[in-house]
Order: C-alpha cells, then sequence, then structure tokens
C-alpha cells in the first residue's frame, strides 16, 4: 500500500476523525476547527531518526506516542488545553505499511490520553524518518516564561 492516498486511508482509520473541536480532520487539504474561547496556542516539535531515537532503541509505535507527547508537553507548559495535532511524517523507503500503521497507533495512543485528536498533517519520502506534530491549544492567561523568576 505504497500509494500516498492509502496511507492517509489507513491512518486515518487508526487516528480517528477528532473530536468535538474538528469539523473536518484527516484526508482534506487542511484541517477545520471549531471556533472557541479563549486564546490559540501553538507549538512545534520534531523526531528525527539518529537525532532523538534510534530504531533499535523504541518500537514504531514509541516514536509515535514521544513525538506527541513531546508537542504536547509544550502546550501543558503553558496551561494550555489541547485542541488538535498535526503530524508531517517524511518515511524512508524501507519504512512499510505496517511500521506506519504502529507509528500511527502510537500517536492515537497519546492522543487519547491528551485528549488531542490528531486532525491532519503531511506525508512524504526522504533519506530518514522524521516525524514534525504541530500542536494547538487554547488557554485563557498562558504561563509563559517571561513571568516566571529565578529558581522557580
Amino acid at each position: 500500500m505504497s500509494d500516498e492516498f492509502a496511507r492517509i486511508a489507513a491512518l486515518r482509520d487508526i487516528l480517528g476523525s477528532g473530536g468535538a473541536t474538528v469539523e473536518v480532520g484527516i484526508g482534506d487539504d487542511a484541517a477545520v476547527l471549531r471556533p472557541f474561547e479563549g486564546k490559540l496556542v501553538a507549538s512545534v516539535d520534531a523526531q528525527v531518526e539518529h537525532v532523538h531515537f534510534e530504531r533499535a532503541w523504541l518500537g514504531w509505535d514509541d516514536v509515535g506516542y514521544r513525538s506527541l507527547m513531546a508537542a504536547a508537553s509544550d502546550l501543558a507548559a503553558v496551561g494550555a488545553e489541547p485542541l488538535g495535532a498535526m503530524a508531517a511524517l517524511i518515511l524512508p523507503s524501507d519504512f512499510s505499511d505496517d511500521d506506519l500503521a504502529a507509528l500511527g497507533r502510537g500517536q492515537r495512543a497519546a492522543a487519547d490520553r491528551l485528549g488531542c485528536p490528531v486532525v491532519g498533517g503531511n506525508l512524504s519520502r526522504g533519506g530518514g524518518l522524521s516525524v514534525t506534530t504541530t500542536v494547538l491549544g487554547r488557554v485563557d492567561r498562558p504561563l509563559l516564561r517571561s513571568g516566571a523568576a529565578v529558581g522557580e
């Protein structure tokens, strides 16, 4: 199943259609989220093979889980409630459909734990595996580093 659209459909089956804030999720050109109260918070985090992990260290489900949790930790740091995530995947030629499914299951497990649906992303081929996850959240009053004192 090396066809991009088939892989997107397989990921949509694994990741689901999103939550109450998601009007259009995985499979279209862009995700559409319903309006909400508060301020929008956005953060992005990359997990790159041979930089952040090695295949010998982690299973693909672990890489998927870690990629979403690492990005979402930035939302937690400012006190934001997660709304949705997007994952841009660069897949090497030896990355199988089973590998992709395992990575997707890991992201789904993290998404379920956080209440942060994966609402879209991008698939591309490349020399090494990279998972770049963008998270969106909402907050009324962000907790910022600039408001912290030394030692806190």
